[in-house]
Formats: structure tokens, C-alpha cells, sequence
């Protein structure tokens, strides 16, 4: 079967890959459903936290699609306000977990926006990192800090695309405690051999065909790190694909006018594949397999007692001692990890190297 695929089925978590022709754009459109369910059901967030970091997924979700090696990427900020911390860790197959950290004695207003949360006094940050599995040969781990930037989850990303990845980058994100759904345009360079159209099937939005295809990550390879929402790695330039570079920006234009009329409500009731058709219906549109986004989390018992053995034998004993054991509870997931006494014990008994014990949790 061939890279392009049809409409997944309305009301799944999907994430879709799109080339909109006769314009240099690429697009990615996802929708969380069950999964976002499962994220937001392990806490009890204020729901302006909730929405914020909902958005925050299916941001992750759409960049990494383009991750081009085995790993993750982790899309932090860095907050001075009521919120301290949001985090999402999404990998290439569509693997992604997320939480939040709110300080204590602080509100969260109910229509709070980003920067209300988290950039109060102006300190926040948002930090983008591309974490290679510990196998992965000639991969080094990336990390990109930039100052917080922006009202929006979509504008503090917008803007670091902007700046440090030089692609321009244009998203639209919502959230309730039901969906969390996301739209991403990027548009392709003149020349420099990315913007080639990759080989695939035309798809106008609107004809329902049947069927699906399984998902294959994408992206350009920058140095020692893939980057996240790269340009397809096809060969050729706007030029070579019969698109005229003077038209390029009038095509860029045209297409985020045409995703600047879908609002909050309509991302949140239609399927993704409807989005798709509400906007480009005139377009001539290439759609590409979709991918089941899910939410799982890393952790395990023996990556918690690794991290315990850290601490030291003398610091367990310690909390032993005082608390009668000792619990972690992973952030992530919010899964409880007791250790008794005679577990504490035993945790310096033997200190086995597992691969992957240094993970992290």
C-alpha cells in the first residue's frame, strides 16, 4: 500500500500527515481522544491547567511526527506563576505522556491563559529536548532553551520555530477535559533539496475512501539531532515540483487564512479529517497514513528503584525509619511505588545494571 491513505474513522486518536498541492505547505492534524481521557483522568487539574497542557500534547504529538531516530522529544515550560512546570514527552510512534506542576497556595483562574500560568513576572521558559535512546548510534541528545514567548501554547511555539528552527510554523490547538485536537501548517523551503513532494496519493477532503495504512515517521536530520517538524527528507525544491518560488508566499498566505477561520468549537467537535475538509474542500490535498497517537507511560518499578539507590543506602534507611517505607508516586501516570522495609533493605543487597536502568523516570 502506498504512503497516502484514506480518512481514518471519525472519533479515533489519529494524527495524519498532509501536503496541500500547488502551495509550498506540509501540514499534520491530530486528534486525542481516549488517550487525552486517560492523561487528564490520572489528575485533578484546575481546567485552565488542563486545557494548557491538553494543548501542549497535541503540540508534541504533531512535531514529533517528524522525528527521523528513536527517541523522544520533550517540550518543557518553565513557569513563574501559578503553574511551575508543563511537560510532554512524545516519541516518533506516537507513544506520549504529559503532567503539570502548580505551586501551593496559588489560583488558576478557569480562563487563564498561558502566560497568565506560567510567565507572571516575565521568567518563564520553554525548553525543547531531543533525547536519542541510549542505543541509537551517533545520536547526541539536544537541548534548545529560549525565553518564554508569546499568550498561547500555539505562540511560544510559533515563535521558537521561528527563531531557532528558521520554519515557518503556524499552529491551531484546543482542549477540554473530553479532546484535545491540533492543526499544524509549515511552509517548505524555496530550494536546498527539502521541499520536494513525497510520492503519494491525492486525497480531496470530502470524498470518503476506506481504508488505512500503517504510519512512518518523517524529518530532516540536523546535526547530531533530528529535528522536530522538519521538512519531508524528499529530494528537490518548490521550483522542481511546479510550483513558481514568486507564487510561494501568496500560497503560504492563502493556506493559513484558510486554518485561521476554524475555531476552538470546531476543532473540538469535528474529526480530524473533517477539519481537514471544512478547510482546504477546494484545495487538492495529499493525505498520508495515519498513526494511532496512545498514551503510555515509561515507568516501572525497577527504573524506581534505581533512582532509590541514588539516594543512597543511608537515606533510605533514613525514610525507612521515619515512615515505615518508602513511596514514589511516577508524575506521569500518578502509579504508586511502595518499597517496605525489608524491600528497602534489599534494594542495596544486590545493585544490578540493567540496560536502561539510569532512564528516566
Amino acid at each position: 500500500m502506498s504512503e497516502a491513505s484514506v480518512p481514518a474513522a471519525d472519533g479515533a486518536d489519529t494524527l495524519r500527515r498532509f501536503m496541500l498541492s500547488g502551495a509550498p505547505v506540509r501540514g499534520e492534524v491530530v486528534s486525542l481522544d481516549t488517550s487525552w481521557r486517560e492523561v487528564a483522568g490520572r489528575h485533578a487539574f484546575p481546567r485552565s491547567v488542563r486545557d494548557r497542557l491538553g494543548e501542549l500534547c497535541a503540540a508534541g504529538l504533531l512535531l514529533s511526527a517528524s522525528l527521523k531516530f528513536d527517541g523522544s522529544l520533550i517540550l518543557q515550560i518553565h513557569g513563574d506563576g501559578p503553574v511551575s512546570l508543563l511537560v510532554v514527552e512524545c516519541d516518533a510512534g506516537g507513544a506520549f505522556r504529559a503532567t503539570a506542576k502548580l505551586r501551593e497556595g496559588t489560583d488558576c483562574p478557569e480562563d487563564a491563559d498561558l502566560a497568565t500560568l506560567v510567565n507572571a513576572h516575565g521568567r518563564g521558559r520553554f525548553v525543547v529536548t531531543l533525547d536519542p535512546r541510549t542505543d541509537s548510534p551517533n545520536r547526541q541528545p539536544y537541548q534548545g532553551i529560549v525565553p518564554f514567548e508569546g499568550r498561547t501554547v500555539a505562540e511560544v511555539l510559533e515563535r521558537y520555530m521561528a527563531r531557532s528552527e528558521q520554519v515557518p510554523t503556524r499552529l491551531w490547538l484546543a482542549a477540554d477535559d473530553a479532546r484535545a485536537t491540533g492543526l499544524l501548517l509549515q511552509r517548505l523551503p524555496e530550494d536546498g533539496g527539502h521541499a520536494a513532494r513525497p510520492s503519494g496519493t491525492t486525497w480531496t477532503p470530502g470524498i470518503a475512501d476506506e481504508g488505512t495504512g500503517p504510519a512512518r515517521p518523517v524529518g530532516r536530520a540536523a546535526p547530531d539531532a533530528a529535528e522536530p517538524a522538519a521538512a519531508p527528507h524528499a529530494q528537490g525544491s518548490a521550483a522542481h515540483d511546479g510550483i513558481d518560488p514568486a507564487a510561494d508566499l501568496d500560497g503560504w498566505n492563502r493556506m493559513q487564512h484558510l486554518a485561521d477561520t476554524i475555531t476552538r468549537d470546531e476543532l473540538l467537535a469535528l474529526p480530524s479529517d473533517s477539519v481537514l475538509r471544512r478547510l482546504f474542500w477546494q484545495e487538492s490535498l495529499t493525505a498520508f497514513d495515519a498513526r494511532t497517537p496512545r498514551f503510555a507511560c515509561s515507568c516501572s518499578r525497577a527504573k524506581v528503584a534505581s533512582m532509590l539507590r541514588m539516594l543512597g543506602q543511608a537515606e533510605i534507611e533514613s525514610i525507612v525509619a521515619e515512615q515505615g517505607s518508602v513511596g514514589v508516586r511516577c508524575e506521569f501516570c500518578n502509579t504508586p511505588y511502595d518499597f517496605d522495609a525489608i524491600e528497602g533493605v534489599e534494594l542495596f543487597l544486590s545493585e544490578p545494571t540493567a540496560p536502561g536502568s539510569t532512564a528516566r523516570h
